[in-house]
């Protein structure tokens, strides 16, 4: 069975932010930021995907809710029942 694709922002360190397409999945999730992800919400209604331990070994990118992110993040959807949903 596939999974529904969503759109999402993607935004790699020291790059510029571009929105694609990516499979609503876990497996899609952790291989775009290259381990276990974690989900931090950020407003109402977005969400950002990264890894969990990206500080062991990944290039700082940007600090969210006062907290330094590491790596590839996702910038997606987020619904009222915690599904990842698309940002547009």
């Amino acid at each position: 069975m596939m999974s529904e694709q969503i759109k999402v922002m993607v935004k790699k360190p020291d790059a510029e932010m571009f929105i694609t397409s990516i499979d609503n999945s876990l497996q899609a999730f952790q291989k775009a930021v290259s381990g276990y992800i974690e989900v931090i919400r950020i407003g109402g209604s977005m969400a950002v995907i990264c890894n969990e331990e990206g500080r062991l070994s990944d290039s700082y990118n940007c600090t969210v809710n006062g907290k330094p992110l590491y790596g590839t993040l996702l910038i997606t959807g987020i619904d009222s029942e915690e599904n990842i949903t698309s940002i547009c």
